[in-house]
């Protein structure tokens, strides 16, 4: 090849080079404008995103200030769970802990807030409970609530006094309400109508129209009662005949079931029961012991002419009237105890115009007449063998007049015990297997016109510091001493006579004592009187010992 062609072609290389060379600095400067373009383009964006999160950050802000704002406001709201659920949103937006103290000091004033509104509610619900029972004037139940009401005020906070007062109030007339109550219902029962009817004036003002209501209609039905009440009395009156009815007194009885405590019904029935009752036997009542059964206190049974066959125990004061001591007579064989017990400690029984007799060794051993308690009074009796004793007194009081006590296996009437007592007047003791009166044991009788004669032992026996005083005694031909006292007992006789007794007409030992008056002791088996030295006698000059066997008296130890 040539140098030209060469050289052309170099300088055709030259060109491509340059037009190259051109190119690439082409290149170079455009990539260098979008380099630079692209640089640009990314700071931009970067601002931009730069931009974009600021502005997310400061909508993050927003929102979490709006959920504190939403916070504070539903708590002043009162809407507790809604403002709990804004700070808890807060919460969970403020991932840095910006706004950590502001939401703690929000949740803390929600709780606060939370609970003064539930004790605000709890006390709104206390006072409405208050008003309630108030209302129902149940005051211990305000009294409760009151009481819890403490917790949040102090005693004399105004709220806690306006409740204090309105309790002590309605107490106070609660407390008259009831006692003009229990005034009204105590007036009905007693039947002091006029009275309940004031009373019932008086409720009007302090109870409900209901209640009031219901006062007022039993204030009604009583004065309806009380008519039909007067009613059944003028009844009564005009069947009461002066003597005690059972059928009248259990027809009164039924109306005051029906009116009870009425004044007049029981007026007719404390009449009718002071009426005399009198029942008859046989007229009345086939036997004795079914007229005793029926007999009220103070009844009088009159015994018809005839042999009544008993063994029958009084334990209510009453009379049992004979006939005579030959018409009527009590018989027993006091198999099972005596003929006649009396045992109650109230009023007194009466036996008088009868004779009772026992069946002497085909019975008990038994008194024939035995009083365990209370007081007895027997008159113008006979009361003949006994297995026992005739009479025998264990605790109580005996009068005893006008009658004789005959025949006894055991003593005609002894009395013992520091409760036992007797008044014997213008009566006889015969022919007993043992004394005619005994008395021991700190027991005490006074006599008078008392005779006892014939009898297996003394005329009669004053022993273990018994007492007797009387007057007009005749003791005569009894088997033993006329009259015996020993063992610290005592007599005071006055204007008596012990004669024809088998032993001593008067016997003292082991510390006795005697005051006589006006004594006759004469005609005796022994002396007038014999006492030993421990014993005391006195009125010696008043008494007359003539006639004895072994002399006027002696004085000697009596073993």
């Amino acid at each position: 090849m040539t140098t030209p062609v060469i050289c052309h072609h170099i300088r055709r290389g030259f060109g491509v080079l340059k037009l190259i060379l051109f190119l690439l600095v082409g290149l170079l400067i455009v990539g260098g404008i979008l380099l630079k373009l692209r640089q640009d383009s990314l700071i931009e964006i970067k601002q931009v995103q730069k931009d974009r999160m600021a502005e997310v950050e400061r909508a993050h802000r927003l929102k979490i200030q709006e959920e504190i704002e939403l916070g504070r406001s539903t708590i002043e709201a009162r809407e507790f769970e809604a403002a709990r659920k804004h700070i808890k949103t807060a919460s969970i937006l403020d991932s840095q802990a910006e706004f950590s103290a502001e939401i703690q000091a929000l949740k803390f004033i929600c709780d606060r807030a939370q609970l003064i509104h539930q004790r605000e509610q709890e006390l709104v619900a206390l006072k409405r409970k208050l008003d309630d029972y108030l209302s129902k004037q149940d005051t211990r139940q305000a009294r409760a609530a009151l009481a819890q009401m403490g917790e949040w005020f102090h005693s004399e906070h105004p709220m806690r006094v306006t409740f204090e007062q309105r309790i002590v109030t309605i107490e106070n007339r609660l407390k008259e309400k009831q006692q003009i109550i229990e005034a009204f219902e105590g007036e009905l029962a007693q039947w002091h109508l006029a009275k309940a009817k004031q009373s019932l004036a008086k409720l009007k003002e302090l109870t409900d129209p209901s209640s009031y209501e219901t006062f007022h209609a039993k204030l009604q039905q009583k004065w309806a009662d009380d008519t039909l009440a007067r009613q059944d009395v003028r009844k009564f009156k005009a069947m009461d005949s002066g003597i005690y009815s059972k059928a009248l007194f259990d027809a009164i009885q039924v109306s005051l079931t029906k009116f009870p405590k009425h004044p007049d019904l029981i007026a007719q029935r404390e009449l009718v029961a002071s009426r005399p009752q009198i029942l008859r036997v046989p007229a009345d009542f086939p036997s004795l012991d079914e007229a005793i059964l029926q007999a009220k206190a103070g009844a009088i049974i009159e015994l018809g002419i005839g042999r009544h066959y008993v063994e029958i125990q009084l334990n209510k004061p009453i009379t049992v009237r004979g006939k005579g001591r030959l018409e009527s007579i009590i018989e027993s064989r006091c198999s099972g105890g005596s003929a006649i017990t009396i045992s109650h400690p109230n009023g007194e029984t009466t036996i008088e115009n009868l004779a009772i007799q026992g069946f002497q060794g085909d019975g008990g051993q038994h008194g024939l007449v035995t009083l365990l308690d209370g007081k007895l009074h027997i008159k113008n009796c006979t009361i003949s063998r006994g297995g026992g004793h005739g009479i025998a007194v264990v605790k109580g009081s005996l009068k005893l007049e006008n009658s004789l006590s005959q025949y006894h296996l055991w003593d005609g009437v002894a009395v013992a015990g520091e409760q036992a007592h007797a008044e014997i007047t213008s009566s006889e003791f015969r022919e007993n297997g043992g004394h005619g009166v005994s008395l021991w044991n700190h027991a005490h009788l006074v006599g008078k016109n008392i005779t006892s004669q014939l009898n297996g032992q003394s005329g009669a026996a004053i022993t273990a510091s018994a007492t007797l005083t009387a007057k007009g005694v005749i003791s005569k031909k009894n088997r033993e001493g006329g009259i015996y006292v020993a063992d610290h007992a005592k007599v005071l006789l006055a204007h008596s006579q012990a004669v024809d007794n088998g032993l001593s007409g008067l016997i003292l030992q082991k510390n006795a004592q005697a005051q006589l008056d006006h004594v006759i002791l004469q005609r005796n088996g022994e002396y007038g009187y014999i006492n030993d030295r421990s014993s005391k006698i006195s009125g010696l000059k008043q008494i007359d010992t003539k006639g004895n066997k072994s002399g006027h008296f002696l004085q000697k130890r009596l073993d």
